[in-house]
């Protein structure tokens, strides 16, 4: 669940990815993007659809969100084989991006 927008900042500079780039993944404008993560506590229920692609976007990544000790984001498997959209390479032996 993402409860921040710094939570969705944080995921895509993990990912590397710009706004574009997430907006492109989660099939939503990059204003949108832009919009969530200035605010400080996303009110889901305002914008359920976006909260849910934006966080699907991130999970299909490799990334996952959590709430408690303090939300945040993590890779969801550290050896997980991850797909970067943006190069779209990885290491089959590794697991690792290129």
């Amino acid at each position: 669940m993402i409860a921040t927008g710094r939570q969705i900042a944080a995921a895509r500079a993990l990912l590397g990815w710009s706004q574009d780039e997430l907006a492109d993944a989660s099939g939503l404008h990059v204003n949108s993007i832009a919009y969530w993560e200035r605010h400080a506590a996303i009110p889901t229920y305002r914008a359920p659809l976006a909260c849910e692609r934006i966080g699907d976007a991130l999970r299909e990544a490799g990334v996952e969100t959590f709430l408690n000790p303090a939300p945040g984001v993590r890779f969801a498997e550290p050896t997980a084989r991850l797909r970067h959209k943006r190069r779209g390479q990885m290491d089959e032996t590794a697991g690792a991006i290129l």
